[in-house]
């Protein structure tokens, strides 16, 4: 990370107390620079322990391979600039796509139903094998199945954190994150140690809707969070799609409202793709790639037993152990071995589905 003077005088001034987007966009539109801001009486008083900080934050930053952008800097997302409150900075661990890849956000429960999950994971594989990184929040449920369905694609995510990098949230995941920052990005705009905190949460959505030119909601109950992020949507400009759900699930209750207010509606990632005039590229996603080299041959019993287990939908690992006729060790063990081999995938909550037919 190359640190300007610029960039550290940025990241005093963001550890101000109080010191939020709106506050910092007013003061450079008044003063015009940030070299101007630092010598504001008030902030100058402070500005030599603010600078101590800041090369604190820098250093805990490139310590960790994470790159600190400004709200200044060219490489600072242009569609995200342009909302009410852009970040001040934004802390990235690996790398964010180029303003020319299309990004779609994908939002929805954490309590969701393997109904939403599927769906969440087999649009946003539609979506990256198209080109377009997606974007969600990382949080358990919809949001894992999204960034998990662009990966199986070798496609862009995007995770956007409620708290600093060095507090990973929710800790399952980072695996997942590591796998994230091989092509996309997982970035935050708190300090590298700030914990995560449940009012951190809606306020990182509008970067979820701000990066993106639409927001898929998958599943979303008439309260919930992933409904603040839609009215962020509505405010930056961004077109809303929702999948429709059983009218008697209260997990589909907010996504069929939106619908009846006039969301558009997406049933896969072709919906989204034409509504949004993005070219579909016809590359095979790398699942499919190994479905066709790979017979089904090489089996054990225990594992085409396994696969016999699981339906057209999915199984869960408790299931799978209770009928299997083996202990739970050796399930276990067959299902992995199943996974290496490609014949099977874990989906969050510890379902597995098939991957061959």
């Amino acid at each position: 990370m190359k640190v300007t003077e610029e960039l550290k005088t940025i990241v005093a001034i963001s550890l101000l107390e109080n010191m939020g987007p709106v506050a910092f966009k007013r003061l450079l539109e008044a003063f015009g620079s940030v070299s101007k801001i630092i010598k504001v009486p008030e902030i100058k008083l402070k500005s030599k322990r603010l600078f101590e900080m800041a090369d604190e934050e820098i250093k805990k930053a490139s310590v960790q391979g994470v790159e600190i952008i400004s709200r200044l800097d060219k490489r600072y997302p242009a569609a995200l600039k342009e909302i009410h409150d852009p970040p001040i900075l934004l802390y990235v661990k690996g790398r964010l796509p180029s303003e020319s890849v299309p990004k779609v956000a994908v939002v929805g429960s954490r309590v969701a139903s393997l109904y939403g999950i599927r769906t969440a994971e087999t649009i946003s594989r539609g979506l990256a094998e198209a080109g377009v990184a997606v974007v969600s929040g990382m949080a358990v449920g919809i949001d894992s199945a999204a960034h998990q369905g662009a990966l199986s694609a070798d496609g862009v995510t995007i995770a956007v954190l409620g708290g600093g990098l060095s507090r990973l949230y929710p800790h399952e995941n980072k695996k997942m994150a590591q796998e994230i920052v091989k092509k996309g990005a997982v970035i935050s705009e708190y300090p590298m140690e700030m914990s995560p905190r449940p009012a951190y949460f809606p306020i990182r959505n509008r970067i979820i809707s701000g990066l993106s030119s639409a927001v898929l909601v998958v599943e979303a109950k008439q309260k919930s969070g992933a409904l603040i992020t839609v009215d962020l949507a509505l405010e930056q400009g961004r077109d809303i799609f929702a999948v429709p759900g059983n009218v008697d699930s209260a997990r589909s209750g907010g996504t069929n409202a939106l619908l009846k207010e006039g969301a558009k509606l997406a049933m896969s990632a072709d919906d989204i793709l034409e509504e949004l005039n993005i070219k579909k590229v016809s590359a095979p996603a790398r699942g499919e790639k190994r479905k066709s080299s790979e017979p089904a041959t090489n089996l054990s019993e225990e594992e085409n037993k396994l696969l016999s287990l699981i339906n057209s939908e999915s199984a869960h690992v408790d299931s799978l152990i209770e009928h299997s006729g083996a202990s739970a060790s050796k399930t276990i063990a067959a299902l992995s071995l199943l996974e290496i081999k490609g014949f099977l995938k874990q989906l969050p909550g510890k379902h597995y589905v098939k991957t061959h037919a």
